[in-house]
């Protein structure tokens, strides 16, 4: 069965409603593995799916250097309560005892529908300028979210405020990249 027939199976799963009371995180996330997975092999990498405990999800080699990838996958919410949907990742838990063995973060944003709409790619090193989580995130040491279109949040509380202030801030860093649409992976991994 190719990835592709998986990923349109999965998004079925997570939109059935006799399904919906199945635990949808680690199904979503499964997806977002896939959908990265499924965007690499297009790029021309040839990918390894690890998953598990490995303590990342994907891993390829451009020339002699190996890419370990821990995907993190995101459906719009709202739960900053700050009138805009957004995504929201948790880069590292705060109860990790093992370091970091990725090399890089890859966040998809998926819509409504399930299909990607963002995906930013963050070298694990740099996980630690995030901020710490907040609302459902408040035991993640680093967090990270993402507005679909540019927002400047007035009126929220001062923590709200920060959190979103800082995570846009690092989201338009050099080393942060976000993939415009139809952009290959190709373009950030050489």
């Amino acid at each position: 069965m190719s990835t592709a027939s998986t990923i349109s199976r999965l998004r079925r799963v997570v939109q059935d409603p006799n399904c919906e009371r199945m635990n949808m995180s680690t199904t979503k996330g499964f997806l977002g593995e896939l959908i990265v997975k499924k965007r690499l092999e297009d790029a021309g990498f040839e990918v390894w799916h690890r998953g598990n405990q490995s303590g990342y999800d994907l891993s390829f080699w451009v020339e002699d250097q190996e890419f370990r990838i821990d995907v993190k996958t995101s459906t719009l919410k709202n739960d900053l309560s700050c009138g805009r949907p957004h995504w929201g990742w948790a880069l590292v838990h705060s109860n990790k005892k093992k370091a970091v063995s990725a090399t890089h973060f890859i966040c998809v944003g998926l819509d409504e529908n399930l299909e990607a709409r963002r995906f930013i790619v963050i070298p694990s090193e740099w996980a630690g300028k995030f901020p710490i989580g907040i609302g459902q995130f408040s035991r993640v040491k680093h967090a990270l979210c993402a507005f679909q279109r540019a927002y400047t949040p007035e009126g929220l509380a001062p923590q709200k405020m920060a959190y979103i202030h800082k995570c846009q801030r690092w989201l338009t860093h050099k080393r942060i990249k976000q993939l415009r649409r139809g952009q290959s992976f190709r373009s950030v991994f050489r």
